[in-house]
């Protein structure tokens, strides 16, 4: 049986956001809530509490969802698949045309924050992985340059 290779998405900056709007939203309650009669209040109909409810709710919604998807890149000894809870996506070695690894035009980053674009023989679009978006990525990044040579072994890196 061939082993495989499991990179799941990192779901770090959505947990970092979501802390970062609820010390903002429970700030901003205590600085504009009034205490009446031993009671605390505050406008519900302000601008920017409603504004502060929305995006946590968005970011709610966005890790509730991604902890639902699951998603993961698995890498065999022929393949690699793109997985969430309900697809999955399988490209043999065989159908893939070429993979380019470079860094994103519109943003200046780090050595770290490569993409990756894999050509196949049956999709129309270009598959992008963004390498940091997932967990353990310099060895993802490295078993990339690995089908890389398999594919293309004249192809220096």
């Amino acid at each position: 049986m061939a082993e495989s290779r499991i990179f799941k998405r990192k779901l770090e900056f959505v947990y970092q956001s979501l802390f970062i709007y609820l010390i903002g939203f429970g700030l901003y309650l205590l600085l504009k809530g009034q205490v009446d009669g031993g009671s605390f209040t505050f406008i519900y109909k302000d601008p920017l509490v409603i504004l502060f409810t929305v995006v946590l709710v968005f970011v709610i919604g966005y890790l509730l969802f991604s902890l639902f998807e699951q998603r993961q890149i698995v890498i065999t000894d022929n393949s690699v698949s793109f997985k969430t809870r309900l697809k999955e996506y399988v490209f043999p070695f065989s159908d893939i045309l070429y993979i380019k690894i470079g860094r994103p035009k519109h943003i200046r980053t780090p050595e770290e924050g490569k993409i990756i674009r894999i050509k196949t023989k049956n999709r129309r679009r270009v598959l992008i992985i963004r390498v940091m978006n997932y967990e353990r990525s310099e060895d993802l990044r490295k078993e990339i340059i690995a089908i890389q040579q398999r594919i293309h072994p004249k192809h220096k890196v």
